[in-house]
């Protein structure tokens, strides 16, 4: 319900069926309409429902992407300081390894 209370098409739809209820036995089409509502409304919900899922997935995938390029990196990181380590101690001075 509380979700409900923040989509405009609930709000637009509840404050209309008040005036269906009451011609619903000399319109015709008032049956047709408030079905009409209702299917829409259910549309806009799961709607609703499918992007709240996109977007945590999204951040989900986002999340996993980042702890993965820091993997990355850390192992290229950790491949660039062998290499200068290597630079370092092949110095000749014998004092490469020490800081």
């Amino acid at each position: 319900a509380a979700a409900n209370a923040r989509n405009p098409l609930y709000m637009s739809s509840a404050s209309s069926s008040g005036s269906d209820s009451e011609s619903s036995d000399s319109d015709p089409f008032a049956e047709e309409r408030r079905r009409d509502q209702k299917r829409r409304r259910r549309e806009a919900e799961d709607e609703a429902r499918e992007a709240r899922k996109r977007e945590k997935r999204a951040k989900k995938e986002k999340k996993e992407k980042k702890k993965k390029e820091k993997k990355h990196h850390s192992k290229k990181d950790k491949k660039k300081k062998e290499k200068r380590h290597k630079r370092r101690d092949g110095a000749g001075d014998g004092a490469g390894d020490a800081g």
